[in-house]
């Protein structure tokens, strides 16, 4: 019998809290950290970092201009819907600085909150890509930012989309999607290996697939292009420093509290890496694509 003075001391484990448990750290843990240092950050910091992974400037410069061919000679055209709006940073960007009156759809409800906090003057509503709560021809166009490499049924996204567009409206896609099949099986490879190369939910679209399932939902293609993104210098530093808030806050506030949660912050991170990685080790490309609806 093991007497009392030597008796084995445990020391409490660190409790789990949601976002351990939780593998949706982009859409999840992310903009509700970055909800919860809001106030530390200037409006340009808020910006680049909510526009993370769909794009920096230049690219949403590229997105307004085509919205301003397309969209007909309206003195007052209608409101730009943003399917898959994340954490509102797109649609906020446009209407701040474009003039373009936008509405965000996003799944997730930490993304919505976040949004909601973050720019206020964006109307956010919670709702699905492939089922939108939206009424049809309502819109005069459909950012689809980043949506097409998440979604399950890619052709069932892009008719809802088609559906709440006016005939004659705007489709601007922008994603990452694969050239050939060999960058689907380089994933599958490496999944089945226990080494995901691309964040969890990430899908590898090809981008003949793409191209064709876009005109089968009632679109016609009418600008394309693949190339690398164009980084914005003075968003990256803007956004290596949100990063460094981010992980003051989480460094100094007791687990579970909010969104501290190192670990979320670790996994966010390793995500970021491994796309990152993907991009620059050319397994994915980007594709930016305007449309028109018929």
């Amino acid at each position: 019998m093991t007497s009392p003075a030597h008796a084995r001391t445990t020391v409490p484990a660190t409790p789990l809290c949601r976002w351990c448990a939780e593998p949706d750290v982009e859409f999840g843990w992310y903009p509700s950290a970055l909800h919860e240092v809001a106030d530390a950050l200037p409006t340009t910091a808020r910006l680049a970092a909510a526009c993370r992974g769909t794009g920096d400037r230049p690219l949403l410069d590229r997105v307004a201009d085509a919205l301003d061919r397309y969209r007909g000679p309206s003195t007052a055209p209608g409101p730009v819907v943003d399917i898959g709006a994340g954490f509102g940073g797109p649609a906020a960007w446009l209407r701040r600085y474009r003039g373009v009156a936008t509405v965000g759809v996003e799944p997730s409800a930490d993304a919505v909150a976040a949004a909601r906090g973050l720019f206020p003057e964006v109307p956010m509503v919670r709702g699905d890509a492939m089922r939108l709560p939206l009424a049809d021809g309502a819109y005069e166009a459909a950012l689809v930012l980043g949506v097409v490499s998440l979604v399950d049924d890619v052709p069932r996204a892009l008719l809802e989309a088609r559906r709440a567009v006016r005939a004659g409206g705007v489709l601007a896609l922008t994603d990452y999607v694969g050239l050939d099949v060999s960058a689907q099986q380089a994933v599958r490879e490496a999944r089945a290996a226990g080494h995901p190369v691309l964040p969890v939910g990430t899908k590898v679209r090809l981008l003949r697939d793409v191209l064709a399932t876009v005109e089968a939902a009632g679109w016609v293609v009418v600008e394309s292009g693949v190339g690398p993104p164009e980084p914005d210098e003075q968003w990256v530093d803007a956004r290596e420093e949100v990063d460094r808030v981010v992980e003051s806050h989480v460094a100094r506030t007791p687990h579970g509290l909010g969104a501290a949660c190192r670990r979320a912050l670790r996994a966010e991170r390793r995500a970021r890496t491994r796309f990152a990685e993907a991009v620059d080790g050319g397994l994915v490309s980007r594709v930016t694509l305007v449309a028109r609806a018929v």
